[in-house]
């Protein structure tokens, strides 16, 4: 499930190299998000309820985070491990149990 995310990161134009910084602090703070609230968790939750495969819920999940304007640089380990169970339980309660793997 990692490799998948880290490769679909990779696809989807997150780039982990250096980025250009902008010319204040106040434009990078309205440029990105790096918290991610209790909203975009349910909206992460709603797409991966949604996925049929584990490729799907990574796709859920970056996708929102593009939406949302997450910095994802910012975001904790323990905090996208978290989302990414919580994506992958919102998939298999949805009853596409049998085509996610356990």
């Amino acid at each position: 499930m990692l490799a998948a995310l880290l490769r679909n990161a990779r696809l989807g134009g997150w780039q982990f190299g250096p980025h250009p910084q902008p010319a204040n602090a106040e434009e990078k703070v309205s440029d990105s998000v790096t918290v991610m609230n209790e909203q975009i968790k349910q909206a992460i939750r709603t797409r991966a309820s949604h996925a049929r495969s584990q490729a799907e819920v990574a796709d859920a999940i970056f996708t929102t985070l593009r939406e949302y304007r997450i910095d994802v640089k910012h975001v904790s380990l323990e905090e996208m491990k978290r989302t990414v169970v919580d994506a992958t339980r919102a998939a298999r309660e949805d009853g596409h149990e049998n085509s996610l793997p356990v």
